[in-house]
């Protein structure tokens, strides 16, 4: 088939449906604590850099699930079969499924760690918020740089083990 088997197939398109609801969780626990970011000039960049990166992988996730609804849809229409039709997923679609995966898991981390971290900030008392948030600003995120890492390092292994066998089997 594809480098993947149906079962493996159907597993990673579970996958991407519940990182999705993952993610959804994520991005809404991050955008509640956007009064708290806006505090620190500093923090707030920090925050809408992460945002506009979830809205990025958001519109990852959207697609490969858009895709991946199309074929299920067009195989249904037009061979009329229902779901049993996975080996007719395109490689590219593949591909989209397993990078949309590997962005969205490092960036659930590493907003829920920032999430984590200004929710912290949050309870501490008004006297010690703003220091903590020119702390927080000025820290390196071991986390962000950890998830952004994880990222590049799942792309990377993606294409050079992943897309070889999908060509190879084409």
């Amino acid at each position: 088939m594809n480098g993947l088997s149906v079962t493996e197939l159907k597993a990673k398109v579970s996958e991407l449906f519940n990182l999705g609801l993952r993610f959804d969780r994520a991005f809404s626990r991050l955008e509640r604590l956007r009064a708290v970011a806006q505090q620190n000039p500093a923090t707030y960049s920090r925050y809408n850099e992460l945002a506009a990166r979830g809205n990025a992988v958001r519109s990852a996730i959207s697609g490969a699930v858009q895709r991946v609804q199309s074929i299920y849809s067009w195989v249904k229409d037009n061979l009329g079969v229902n779901l049993g039709a996975l080996p007719l997923i395109p490689i590219a679609v593949i591909g989209t499924l397993l990078t949309a995966i590997a962005v969205a898991r490092s960036w659930i981390v590493e907003a829920d760690n920032e999430s984590r971290r200004l929710e912290i900030i949050a309870a501490l008392p008004e006297s010690q918020r703003a220091r903590a948030l020119a702390e927080h600003a000025a820290a390196p995120t071991w986390s962000g740089n950890l998830a952004k890492m994880a990222m590049w390092l799942a792309l990377g292994a993606a294409v050079v083990f992943v897309l070889p066998k999908l060509l190879e089997k084409r």
